[in-house]
Parts: C-alpha cells; sequence; structure tokens
C-alpha cells in the first residue's frame, strides 16, 4: 500500500490517519521551509492574524505551527465548541465547516505593486473588505487603484482630506503621519497551503 512508504518515510501517511513507530506528534506539523529566510514586506504596519478550525485537522495544525514558526501572534478559536464561530465558518465557506478557515486584517502603506500581486493574486485569498485611504493628488493612490481595478478587486476610496476621521485613522496606523496610501485590508483563506498562507500574510523569501 502507498501509506505504508509514507509512513517509513515521514512516520505517518499523508492524512496523518495511520501511524508508525517514529511518529512524533510534537513535529510532525511542523511545516519544513528548507533554509528559505523569509521576512515581512516593509509595508506592513498592521496584522491580526484568527484561525477558525477544530482539534484533529492536521491542516489546521500545520497552518497553526507555520504561524508560530514565523513568530505571528494569531487568535484560535475552535469552531466545534462556539456555534456562533461555526455559523460564522459556514456563512463564508457556502455551508461548510472548512477547517482552518483563516481571516487576516492587515494595514499596509504605500505597497508596491509586486505587494499587491502577492497578497491579492497569488495566494488564493477571498476579500472581506477592502478601504484604500488616499488624498486626490497622491501618485501611489493612483497607481494602486488602478492595479485593484485593472484586477477586478472591490474597494472603497476615502480622500482623508475629506475625512477626518480616517485622517486620524491613517495617522495612527503610521506613526503620527498622513502617509497614503493607506490599505485597510480583511482576507480570508480557507485550507490554505503553506505558500498561500505565506502569501496572503505579506511574507516573502529573503533575497541571497
Amino acid at each position: 500500500m502507498w501509506h505504508k512508504d509514507e509512513i517509513r518515510d515521514d512516520g505517518h501517511c499523508k492524512c496523518h490517519l495511520f501511524v508508525g513507530p517514529n511518529y512524533n506528534p510534537a513535529t510532525a506539523y511542523i511545516p519544513d521551509r528548507g533554509d528559505a529566510r523569509l521576512v515581512e514586506a516593509q509595508s506592513i504596519r498592521e496584522r491580526t492574524v484568527t484561525v477558525y478550525s477544530n482539534n484533529w485537522c492536521p491542516h489546521s495544525r500545520r497552518s497553526r505551527s507555520l504561524l508560530m514558526q514565523q513568530h505571528i501572534p494569531f487568535t484560535d478559536v475552535n469552531f466545534e465548541q462556539d456555534r456562533a464561530a461555526a455559523r460564522q465558518v459556514e456563512i463564508w465557506n457556502n455551508g461548510y465547516r472548512s477547517s482552518p478557515t483563516i481571516i487576516i486584517h492587515m494595514i499596509m502603506t504605500e505597497p508596491t505593486v509586486s505587494e499587491l500581486e502577492r497578497v491579492f493574486g497569488h495566494s488564493g485569498a477571498h476579500m472581506l473588505e477592502l478601504t484604500v485611504h488616499t488624498t486626490s493628488w497622491c501618485h501611489g493612490g493612483r497607481i494602486t487603484e488602478a492595479w485593484l481595478k485593472q484586477n477586478h478587486i472591490a474597494y472603497k476610496s476615502i480622500d482623508i482630506e475629506r475625512d477626518a476621521e480616517a485622517a486620524r485613522k491613517v495617522q495612527q496606523w503610521n506613526r503620527g503621519n498622513l502617509s497614503v496610501p493607506t490599505l485597510d485590508i480583511t482576507l480570508r483563506v480557507t485550507e490554505p497551503t503553506s505558500d498561500e498562507l505565506l502569501a496572503a500574510l505579506d511574507l516573502m523569501e529573503q533575497a541571497s
């Protein structure tokens, strides 16, 4: 049987349903990133992560291990013990309790096009909400909005010179500076691969 080779090589089958004598639950779910060194994009100002999952799902364990490996704090919600969370997961996933379902909220300031492509184009993430804080004269804001339109990504635009509350938020996110464009992003990734999760978090391999 094919799973015997996996048990021999890894200590467990691909689905972690069958294990061998060399199985170690402490390391079985740790993603192997090789020698790659990952760095956070400079545009990230804030980031919060919530993982909706259950205790038995191997994909959930692997995602949590990856977040811990990269020293990214997260809130862990067991939707088998939280009915409201379970209903929300079903709403997000067309009636399915898909595990893990990960919600990422990020503040990005003056992102490059490559950062936009990584987060929105290569992560498999679903946009829940996106607000672009900008001004009428901001060149970077125009580039960002043009890229979003070109890629059919829905967003809300706020001119911080016309909205004092929005300007206050931008200053708070950027240590007192009215930096534009500043993007307020909420993403959902469901059952992501390690690479998809890293892309949604805007982590990239450090150039040698």
